[in-house]
Parts: C-alpha cells; structure tokens; sequence
C-alpha cells in the first residue's frame, strides 16, 4: 500500500518522541544515562525484495520512488541518513544504513549490499531496477580536492556547506562497476558563509560585505549569519570598536557604512547596483561576521542518458540502473544556477522512477 510520506515522518515523529520519554524513564531522569554512549551491536542478516531499490531519500530518490509507486511497483528506499529529504509517495524505508556496492548478475543491476549503522548486514534485492540517487561529494572535501580542476587554489582546509553524508559513496559504487563520469572536477562554491564551519549565512538585515581594508567588494544581498562569537565573530558597541577587533581597518569602515547609509536613503547604489535595503547601519551593537567560501554543490557525477540510465564507459547503459539528482555529471555544465537543481531532481527522478518501474 502506498504512504504518504508526511503522514509516515508524522508518525516517526511521535514514536521518536515516544522513545524519548521511555527512555527517559527508564533512565530515570538521570543526565549521565541520558548522555552515555550506546554501544551498537549487529543484528542477523537482513535480505529484502522489492520491484525497485532507490539508494537515496533525498528529493531525487523520493521523485523516484513517488514514481515508482505510482506504475504499481513495490519501492523499498535505503538511507545513510535517519530521515528523509522531502514529502512524497513511499512504500517501506530503511534509514541509517550505507549503501555498499551494487549486485550484479550477467551484467545487469539486480540489487544493492548494505550495512545498517550498527554493523547488521542487509541485502536488497531489486525484481525490476535499482535507482541511484545519492547525491553530490560537496561534503567530501578530500574527493572534491581529488578530482579538482577548477579552483586552482583549493585545499583539504575548504570548507562545506553540505550535510555530512554528502560523500560521494553512490557515485564510488557506480565507478566499480563500470559507470562512466561527467564533470568530476567541478564544484560551486558558495562566497557567503561562515569561516569557522562553512555553513550558509543566515538572516536578512542592513548588512554589507565589506574587506580588510573597510571597502565593500560586493553587491551584499545574500543572507549573512546570524552568529554568537565563536572567534569569528566580532561585536562592538561602535563600529570602530568592532572594526578594531576584527582586523579592519576602522576609519575606512566607517567611511563605507557612511556611503552605504546614503545608498539606502536614496534608495540607489552607485558603486554596486543593490536595490534590496532593509535599513541603515546605524545603531549598535554591531556585528562583524567573518565570511569565507564554502563547498555548495558538485556539478559531476555519473553519466545518465534522457532516459536517466547510467552510461557505462564503452557508451552502453547499465542494465538495472538509473540515477537522478547531484549523483548525476554533466546536467548543469561547469556552474549550477540557483533552483535549477529543484527542477532537475523532480524531473529526472520521477523519469528514473518510472522507467526502474517499467525494467527498461
């Protein structure tokens, strides 16, 4: 039978919240049993069937799966991650484990090898098709410095704006059995986040990029992080003292904000073209964020043909197996435009939903 996937993430929620409160009486209200490390043991081996194996519960693998459900298919969805990525059709769901390797018999894709979190081996065999929806590598800096040819001056220092399991293991699974890749050395690289950990500026305000040297260098309408100091982060009550602590050069500081202040008055900005002001820099205190680039987005992967199977590298597809989303090279070029991902994986997953469906 078919879910609704919000009704099942508002069922896993209450039994989430269920759980806690079990445990915590059992625990007693004690913080030290709250906080002690739980010890994981491996369980039997686990062997499932379905029509369609989707590796992968973000928006593509959902797309996938909602289209899988859809032709009649049995959809079983593996995740590394403990939740899913969006709201869609899914028809059963085993979260917190690692897709391993691919199964295949007489060169086609027949199943996956996977391990749950706590070492219990599981075996997921596909009747029809098997679809790999993994995600990008932005969150794995030493692969995205390997296969680098963009940046000429990226480091294994980078930083990532992406959840931790965007490593690249699908695309790794795909290369072993022979898939052919697209674009491996580009990545997109977001210019506004947070030096410390790389993760995305966040609220709106009267804000502006400013250098070193106290001068903007940048039209300044992305979102800026609203921090607590973490030693990247710098709070006065003056902009001198703010400046002054930060390492920026006060007096020309207070030049910028100055002219930045006129802009919005009069609703123009000469040096840059802004036209989105929320209000003048004026009152403090004042916040000095520091802001460096950080891995956003992997623009390479497996190559996939219109029908959204993977190309092997002697040109033919793969029998068994499909891939949408940022697992996928070659759809956006060498730079993805904003939102055009959102397109891409509803499009090509529900494509490789259906034809996983179909055993094309």
């Amino acid at each position: 039978m078919k879910k609704i996937i919000s009704l099942v993430l508002a069922l896993s929620l209450l039994l989430t919240m269920a759980v806690a409160v079990a445990e915590g009486m059992t625990a007693g209200g004690d913080v030290d049993a709250w906080t002690a490390k739980v010890t994981k043991t491996a369980g039997e081996d686990v062997e499932l069937t379905a029509d369609v194996i989707v590796v992968g519960a973000g928006g593509a693998g959902l797309a996938a799966a909602s289209a899988a459900g859809e032709a009649g298919a049995s959809v079983i969805v593996v995740e590394k991650a403990a939740a899913v990525g969006d709201n869609t059709i899914l028809s059963d769901g085993i979260f917190n484990t690692e897709a391993k390797s691919f199964i295949l018999e007489d060169g086609r894709v027949v199943g996956v090898n996977a391990v749950k979190s706590d070492g219990t081996k599981v075996t997921l065999h596909a009747n029809k098709g098997v679809v790999l929806a993994t995600g990008g590598f932005a969150g794995n800096v030493e692969m995205v410095v390997e296969y680098n040819t963009y940046w000429p001056d990226l480091t294994l220092e980078a930083k990532s704006d992406n959840t931790a399991t965007a490593t690249g293991d699908g695309i790794r699974m795909a290369i072993e059995i022979g898939a052919n890749t697209v674009g491996m050395g580009f990545a997109q690289m977001l210019p506004t986040c947070t030096a410390l950990d790389g993760q995305a500026g966040k609220g709106v305000g009267s804000q502006l990029y400013v250098n070193k040297e106290g001068l903007r260098y940048v039209n300044g309408e992305a979102k800026v992080a609203d921090s607590v100091a973490k030693g990247y982060a710098f709070v006065g009550d003056t902009l001198e003292e703010a400046a002054e602590k930060a390492g920026i050069d006060a007096q020309q500081l207070v030049k910028t904000v100055e002219a930045f202040n006129s802009y919005v008055e009069n609703e123009c900005d000469p040096d840059f073209g802004r036209y989105g002001f929320m209000g003048k820099v004026e009152e403090g205190p004042f916040m000095i964020v520091a802001m460096a680039p950080a891995l956003h987005h992997t623009m390479g992967g497996v190559e996939i043909n219109t029908e959204a199977q993977v190309i092997h590298t002697d040109g033919h597809a793969i029998a068994g197996l499909y891939a949408a989303g940022e697992v996928c090279g070659g759809i956006h070029a060498g730079n993805r435009l904003g939102g055009n991902a959102i397109t891409d994986i509803i499009v090509f997953g529900r494509i490789a939903g259906a034809n996983a469906a179909a055993g094309k």
